[in-house]
C-alpha cells in the first residue's frame, strides 16, 4: 500500500498499527512513513509506545519521513546494540 502514495490508505494503515502481529505493525508503519501524510502522526507517534523494539523504530523512520512544520523535531532511531555485561 505504502508504494501508491495513497493519502485514503492511512486509516486502514493507522488502524493496522494495532494488529496483533507485530510484522504487520512494521509494516503498516513503513507504509504510512511511505505515504508521508501528516494524518499519519498521532498514530505512528502512539506506535513509538509499542511493545515490539522493530514497531518503535519502523514508526521513527515513518515519522522521519513526514514532513511536517508543526513537528520541528526529527525522532532519532535508537542503534540496536546489546551490550553484555561481565565481559
Amino acid at each position: 500500500m505504502g508504494q501508491v502514495e495513497d493519502a485514503d490508505a492511512v486509516d486502514p494503515l493507522a488502524g493496522a498499527l494495532k494488529d496483533r502481529e507485530p510484522d504487520v505493525r512494521v509494516a503498516a508503519a513503513w507504509a504510512l512513513g511511505q505515504i508521508e501524510s501528516s494524518r499519519a502522526l498521532e498514530p505512528l507517534k502512539a506506535a513509538l509506545q509499542d511493545e515490539s523494539r522493530d514497531v518503535q523504530d519502523a514508526a521513527r523512520w515513518a515519522l522521519n519521513q513526514i514532513d511536517d512544520e508543526d513537528r520541528n523535531v526529527r525522532v532519532r532511531v535508537r542503534p540496536r546494540v546489546r551490550v553484555k555485561k561481565g565481559i
